[in-house]
């Protein structure tokens, strides 16, 4: 069984001290990771806008589904059908959500969507991200 170490926050160790449950969310430990391990590829690319944005579809052993792509120079809008966890791997995304005024997220960092809503991207250079449907 693979061990987890996790570093807690200053609140957390006296969450602990004060007898409380610690919850540690495994899904945002995942989120933080550089690979995944032990998964299923799709060989097929999902390419969308005329090859602006190209991905490759990853199933976990759990038969939890992610997209693992990257975004190139440009401003794309997503419509979505289900809620999206987008997580900057490397580069930096310009995005707006709902309408919302435009934020910069850089790698390690993400933004969350509800299904129904949409986002717009502008990437000023390669954008390499992971997608997590939830």
């Amino acid at each position: 069984m693979p061990y987890v170490c996790v570093l807690l926050k200053l609140q957390s160790v006296n969450a602990l001290r004060s007898n409380k449950k610690l919850v540690i969310d495994l899904n945002q430990i995942e989120r933080m990771s550089m690979q995944f391990d032990q998964v299923s590829v799709g060989k097929k690319a999902n390419v969308y806008f005329d090859g602006k944005c190209v991905s490759h579809t990853v199933t976990l052993p759990n038969g939890v589904r992610k997209s693992v792509g990257v975004v190139l120079p440009s401003t794309l809008r997503f419509d979505l059908s289900t809620k999206e966890i987008m997580e900057v791997v490397d580069g930096n995304a310009f995005v707006s959500i709902n309408g919302a005024p435009e934020q910069e997220f850089k790698a390690g960092q993400s933004w969350e969507v509800e299904k129904g809503g949409y986002f717009i991207i502008r990437a000023e250079q390669p954008v390499h991200y992971v997608c997590h449907f939830e």
